[in-house]
């Protein structure tokens, strides 16, 4: 019965890793979604600086001639 109860404890702690490595999985699936969004975001934010200096820098451009 040693041995059973071995490869019982045995079955249970794989089962365990087993679940704790596919909610790990899950996890690190969810953080890479997450990151690669936040990256999506950082470069329409960084657009939309590079947009406004030209913007800006047209618009001093313009009233400095008129001075």
């Amino acid at each position: 019965t040693a041995a059973r109860l071995l490869e019982l404890a045995e079955q249970t702690a794989q089962g365990h890793i087993a679940q704790a490595q596919a909610e790990a999985d899950a996890r690190i699936g969810s953080l890479q979604h997450q990151v690669e969004a936040l990256n999506a975001r950082i470069a329409e934010l960084q657009q939309i600086e590079r947009e406004y200096r030209l913007r800006l820098k047209d618009f001093i451009s313009s009233h400095l001639d008129e001075l």
